[in-house]
This record gives C-alpha cells, sequence and structure tokens, in this order.
C-alpha cells in the first residue's frame, strides 16, 4: 500500500508542477489582455467626454448639484453618468473586454484545479503520515525518525501555508477588514455580496459606482479591503474631491477571510509600481500577511520607518502603510458581512428598512471614517 500511495502521490506532485506552469502562462495571457484592455480605455476617454449622450447627462448633473433640490436626484445624476460611459465604452472596447474576459475564466479554471490537486496532495500525504504513524507503533515495522521526516515534510509545508496567514492574524489581533463605498451601492452588496470590478462590467445587470476610472493593479478579478481602519488617505480624495456629492458608509467583513479566501497581501497602495509583484512572490501565507506590517516599509512615496510614524508606535493590527491593501481574489459571499458604519444619521435613513431585514449590524460611527493617528506624517505627502 506505501508504494500505491508513493506512485499517485509522485503522479500528483507531477500535475502540480504542470499546473503552477499553466496558471503563470495564463496569467501572463490575461496580464498582457487587460493592458490591451487598459489601453483602449485610456484612448477612449477623452471620446465619451465629447460624446453627447455623455454631455446631455453631465449637463443635468450639473443642473441639480446647482439646484440641489433632493439627495436622491443627484445619486439618481451620479448613476445615469456611469451607465451611459460604461455603455458607450462596452461598444467601442467589447473586443478587449471579451478577450479579459475569456483569459480570466482560463486563468480561473487552471487555479482551481490546480487547487484541487494540491487539496488531494494534502489528503493523501495525510495518509501517509497515519501510515508512518501506525507502523511506528509496531516495533517489528519500527520506522526510523529519518524516513517519517521524508514522509511527513509535505504534509508540514502545506499545513504552515493554510495555517500561517490565520496564526498571524492572532497574533497581531486583527478582528475585521473594512471597505469603504457609496451608500448606493449597498443595497446590491447586501444581495450578492461584494463583486470584483470584472464580474461587475461584465453583467450588465448591475449599475455600480466606481471610484477609479480604470484599476491601475489590472486586478478586476479582486475587491481591495483594508485592515482594521480604512485606507482614509484614498477616501479623503474620493469624499472630498471626486464625489463631494456622494453619501458613504464602511463595510466590515470578518477577519477569517483573511485564511478563507485566497488573497494579495499588498504593502502600501496596489496601484504602485510593483506593488502586486512583490506581494505574489511571497504569496497567500503568513509571511505575506506580516509583510503588510514590515518596518520598514516600501510605500508609494518611498521608503518609510514603522517606528517612527507616531509616538509610541502603531498598534500592531495597523499596517504599516495606511494604504496597504488585502485584494481578495473572486466574490465576497454576503455571509462575511459583519457590519455597516455610517457617517451620519441622514447617510443611514435611506438604507435603514434594506439592513433591517439582514442579520447585519449597522450603526453611525464618525470616528471610523477619521484619520489614523500618524496622520501628521502622511499629511505631507501626496496620495496620488
Amino acid at each position: 500500500m506505501g508504494d500505491s500511495l508513493a506512485i499517485r502521490r509522485n503522479g500528483l506532485e507531477s500535475a502540480i508542477r504542470i499546473g503552477i506552469e499553466l496558471v503563470r502562462t495564463l496569467s501572463l495571457r490575461l496580464e498582457q489582455a487587460e493592458e490591451l484592455l487598459d489601453a483602449a480605455y485610456e484612448e477612449l476617454d477623452p471620446d465619451i467626454d465629447r460624446d453627447p449622450r455623455f454631455l446631455a447627462v453631465q449637463g443635468r448633473y450639473q443642473e441639480i448639484c446647482r439646484t440641489y433640490t433632493k439627495t436622491g436626484e443627484v445619486r439618481e445624476a451620479y448613476r445615469a453618468i456611469g451607465r451611459v460611459r460604461r455603455e458607450i465604452a462596452a461598444a467601442e472596447v467589447g473586443q478587449y473586454l471579451q478577450s479579459v474576459i475569456d483569459a480570466r475564466a482560463e486563468a480561473f479554471a487552471a487555479a482551481e484545479r490546480l487547487e484541487e490537486l494540491k487539496r488531494e496532495l494534502e489528503r493523501l500525504q495525510s495518509d501517509e503520515r497515519r501510515q508512518a504513524e501506525a507502523s511506528r507503533s509496531k516495533a517489528s515495522a519500527a520506522v526510523s525518525a529519518t524516513d517519517v521526516e521524508k514522509t511527513t515534510a509535505h504534509v508540514v509545508v502545506l499545513r504552515s501555508t493554510s495555517n500561517g496567514v490565520e496564526a498571524e492574524a492572532q497574533r497581531r489581533g486583527i478582528s475585521r477588514l473594512v471597505h469603504y463605498t457609496r451608500v448606493e451601492n449597498l443595497p446590491l452588496i447586501l444581495e450578492h455580496g461584494l463583486l470584483p470590478r470584472a464580474e461587475l462590467e461584465a453583467d450588465s445587470r448591475f449599475a455600480v459606482g466606481f471610484n477609479d476610472s480604470i484599476r491601475a493593479d489590472r486586478r478586476r478579478d479582486c475587491s481591495c479591503l483594508s485592515i482594521q481602519k480604512i485606507n482614509y488617505l484614498m477616501f479623503w480624495e474620493h469624499s472630498m474631491y471626486r464625489f463631494p456629492q456622494a453619501e458613504w458608509c464602511i463595510l466590515h467583513f470578518d477577519v477569517s477571510l483573511l485564511w478563507k479566501q485566497r488573497s494579495i497581501f499588498c504593502q502600501t497602495n496596489a496601484a504602485s509600481s510593483g506593488a502586486v509583484r512583490r506581494a505574489q512572490e511571497l504569496g497567500w501565507t503568513g509571511d505575506g500577511l506580516a509583510s503588510m506590517f514590515s518596518d520598514p516599509v516600501q510605500t508609494r512615496q518611498g521608503v518609510a520607518s514603522r517606528s517612527s510614524l507616531m509616538r509610541g508606535g502603531l498598534p500592531s493590527n495597523e499596517t504599516s502603510d495606511p494604504q496597504a491593501e488585502v485584494l481578495v481574489e473572486g466574490r465576497i459571499l454576503r455571509e462575511f458581512i459583519r457590519a455597516v458604519i455610517f457617517r451620519r444619521q441622514d447617510d443611514l435613513a435611506d438604507m435603514e428598512e434594506c439592513l433591517a431585514g439582514t442579520p447585519v449590524a449597522y450603526g453611525i460611527d464618525a470616528s471610523q471614517f477619521a484619520p489614523r493617528k500618524d496622520f501628521s506624517f502622511w499629511k505631507r505627502v501626496s496620495v496620488t
């Protein structure tokens, strides 16, 4: 039986090596397709701004903002602008978008198959370990410590990988992941969960207001979350300059999302040059999560010392760079949502009935939208 397990293990290890190479190849193909799509969008942006359909809804929005009669009308104008921009863009870049969708589907399928192979290998290695332990208990079939080490080596590696994230999160006292969004997007999130941009763009049913016109990190298959506190530097820019009339809320997600759903742990803003690549090198591991708390840390503005950001040092569960991001792959199920926080009673009013029928807690806490205590350091540098 031992020989049979060894043969199966060798076959699985070979299949995993092939799978890793396939995922790498498909990921490169996806990255190239996304680069072409980004270039098409960038080339198209000036044309959209001159399109009569866009100018019409933009004029309506400006008129509403001047009179500011009803908050609902302002939100509807925002939605109209977003819908028209997406409709114009979809017609012009449809070919590139379809290439991205196809490439992403292939890459996801290969990644899922690879994960299945890894889980199968882990189960087989567990069988090998149990068999080794049973043999060791028999004096007539004692197994040397060296053989046991060889037999269980793969199990130890896989176990430390899967448990490393949870252990690091517990060690640091991380209690939640957070994501800020405009209140208008909340009903969709409560119904379907937090959907990655790729899924939103591919489905015409979803009319969502995006904070950024493009995703410079090129990971439209991921949603961007922060640890403990929102990226207040970007929130300040979005709420004060890009969308000054919008209402905002913060979603709290269960911390177990860190180790239950594959993620990329970025030390700084994922749009920064090389941020995603560096994070992927460490992988979905405890070391990857720990890198978000490095001292010093590589940020968009250069290298910063965590220990010098504020007197007494940062709390152990706050990332060194307030712009550090967890890119969670795929859809985040609504079951992971624990709470929704608003800044003002007026922001909550329109959503209270919607939230009342869910198991999600909700309330008002303006302090969660405020800067961290190290703001005196970061306000001296640009967030763009």
